[in-house]
């Protein structure tokens, strides 16, 4: 027995297709020339059969770039305020 499909949504359905606009190009983040930190991982060993690969001389490299926020840091100021007595009035600033 096949479960019947429950539509609940609100929406009326239209002619339109579904998806991006046809004239919508994209955009993608473009890798960069000066990353912040570079990772190299060397594989060293085989991963099927556990034989040592460092004396094999290196053919090609792959990169890829990971774009992260840093984390938000929060500034904490105080503000010291130094009370004063003026003689003349004898009043505190």
């Amino acid at each position: 027995m096949v479960k019947k499909n429950k539509n609940r949504s609100l929406r009326k359905k239209t002619s339109k297709a579904s998806g991006r606009q046809i004239d919508h190009k994209g955009s993608i983040l473009e890798k960069v020339n000066n990353s912040d930190f570079v990772v190299e991982l060397p594989n060293d060993i085989c991963p099927h059969c556990a034989v040592n690969l460092k004396d094999v001389k290196v053919e090609a490299g792959k990169t890829r770039q990971i774009f992260d926020i840093p984390e938000i840091k929060i500034n904490v100021n105080e503000y010291q305020v130094y009370l004063k007595t003026y003689p003349h009035y004898n009043f505190v600033y």
